[in-house]
């Protein structure tokens, strides 16, 4: 089981990750900083296994929100 003071920490982590895909310029490559992002963790098999990448057009502004929602998720669920 997780302490309080460490749940927190878990979850400030994930919000400091997911605050810098959120401020990613528009003219960056979005799909290339959030597989940045999971590969630096070494989670880029599991991404692969889950198609976290794959149906979605990772540099559509439209869908920025849900596509962060969805790597938020899939972090949180590898995080703990």
């Amino acid at each position: 089981m997780i302490s309080p003071e460490n749940e927190k920490k878990r979850r400030d982590f994930l919000d400091q990750i997911i605050d810098e895909l959120r401020n990613t310029p528009q003219s960056n490559d979005f799909y290339l900083s959030a597989f940045s992002t999971v590969a630096k963790f070494g989670l880029q098999l599991k991404a692969k296994q889950e198609k976290l990448f794959d149906g979605e057009d990772w540099n559509n502004l439209k869908i920025r929100k849900i596509l962060l929602q969805k790597l938020e998720r899939f972090l949180d669920t590898e995080f703990k």
